[in-house]
C-alpha cells in the first residue's frame, strides 16, 4: 500500500512538472492536488489570453484605420555597369526592414535569442523592379529600443540586375535615376511602408564600377507610392517605397568622338564653294558624299542608344548638321 502511494505521488509530481514546462528527471518534489488545479487553471487562462491577443492582432490587421508601419532602409553597396542600350543596371544592395512586435514585449535578451522569430507576423517584402537575382542572403533578429519596445528586424543582402526606364532626352548630357522599389504582397490597408526614422538610406560611391563613363551623386531620394497588381485576383493596392540614387553621364567621350567629327563633316560643306560654279556635277557629287557620310555616322551613333520614340540632344544636333549641308 505504501509502495502504491509513493508511485501515485511520483506520477502526480511528474504531470505537474510537465504542465509547468520544466520537468526535471533528477529531482522530484511533493505537489498537492490543489496546487495542480491552480496550475491547470493558470495554463487555461494563459491560453485564453493568447487567443484574445491573436484576435485583437487580426482585427488590427483587417482594420483600414490601423496599419502596421514597416520602416525600410536601403543602402547601395555597389553600383555596377549601367547598360543604356538594354535599360538596366547591376547593383549590390543592403535592405533593412523593421516593425513592432508587441507580443515580444517583456522578453529578456536571452529569451529573444532563442525565440523562433519566423513564426511571427512578416510584411512579406520583395523588390519590384529586379530582373534577375544572383545572391539573396536574408536573416531576421529582434531588437529592443530604449523604451523597452521590441522590434523585429529583417535584413537582406541583394545582388542582381535591376530594370530602369532611362530618360534620354538630353543624351549624352543626361542624368539617370537608379531605383530600387520595395513593395509587399500585403495590401495597403494592412501595411504602411515608410522610410527608417533612425537610420537613413545611403550609397557608397567609392565602389562604383563604371566611373569612367558615369559620375555617381552622393544623395539618395525616397518616394512613397501605391501600385496595383493587375494579375492578382483580389486587385488590391499595395504600398511601395522607391529609393533612388542618381548618376550623371560623363560626356567627354562623345565630345571628342561624336561632336568633333560631326563639326568636321559640317565644315567640309564649305569645300563645295571651292569648285567652279560651272561644274555643277562636281558640286553635287561632293554634297551627296557629305550627306551620305553624315547618314552613315548617324547610323553608328544610334547603335549606342535603345530604340526610343523621341529624339535625343545629340540626334537633334546631327539632323541640324544634315540640314545645313543640304542648304
Amino acid at each position: 500500500m505504501e509502495h502504491n502511494f509513493e508511485g501515485i505521488k511520483e506520477a502526480l509530481t511528474s504531470v505537474c512538472q510537465e504542465v509547468l514546462g520544466h520537468k526535471k528527471h533528477h529531482h522530484k518534489e511533493w505537489i498537492s492536488v490543489e496546487t495542480l488545479d491552480k496550475i491547470q487553471e493558470r495554463k487555461k487562462r494563459r491560453q485564453q489570453l493568447t487567443t484574445v491577443e491573436q484576435e485583437q492582432r487580426n482585427l488590427l490587421f483587417t482594420s483600414t484605420g490601423n496599419k502596421v508601419a514597416v520602416e525600410v532602409r536601403v543602402v547601395f553597396l555597389k553600383i555596377g555597369e549601367i547598360d543604356t542600350l538594354k535599360e538596366l543596371y547591376y547593383a549590390d544592395a543592403f535592405l533593412q526592414a523593421k516593425w513592432r512586435e508587441p507580443k515580444l514585449d517583456g522578453h529578456t535578451a536571452e529569451e529573444l535569442s532563442i525565440t523562433e522569430l519566423e513564426q511571427y507576423w512578416n510584411p512579406l517584402l520583395y523588390i519590384d523592379n529586379i530582373l534577375s537575382e544572383t545572391k539573396d542572403t536574408q536573416w531576421i533578429m529582434a531588437v529592443r529600443n530604449e523604451y523597452g519596445e521590441v522590434y523585429l528586424m529583417e535584413r537582406r543582402r541583394i545582388k542582381g540586375v535591376f530594370l530602369e526606364t532611362l530618360e534620354l532626352n538630353d543624351f549624352p548630357l543626361d542624368v539617370q535615376d537608379l531605383t530600387i522599389t520595395v513593395t509587399t504582397e500585403r495590401p495597403d490597408t494592412e501595411v504602411d511602408i515608410i522610410p527608417d526614422q533612425v537610420e537613413m538610406s545611403a550609397i557608397n560611391i567609392q565602389t562604383f564600377v563604371d566611373q569612367q563613363e558615369w559620375k555617381l551623386h552622393e544623395h539618395v531620394e525616397i518616394k512613397k507610392r501605391i501600385i496595383k497588381q493587375e494579375y492578382s485576383s483580389s486587385m488590391k493596392s499595395h504600398p511601395c517605397l522607391s529609393v533612388t540614387c542618381r548618376a550623371a553621364r560623363r560626356p567627354g567621350y562623345f565630345y571628342w568622338n561624336v561632336f568633333l567629327i560631326m563639326f568636321m563633316i559640317s565644315g567640309l560643306a564649305f569645300a563645295t564653294f571651292a569648285v567652279s560654279p560651272d561644274k555643277a556635277e562636281l558640286r553635287l557629287r561632293l554634297s551627296f558624299t557629305l550627306i551620305l557620310t553624315s547618314v552613315t555616322f548617324k547610323y553608328v551613333i544610334t547603335q549606342s542608344l535603345p530604340k526610343i520614340s523621341y529624339l535625343t540632344y545629340m540626334l537633334n544636333l546631327d539632323y541640324d548638321n544634315n540640314d545645313y549641308e543640304i542648304v
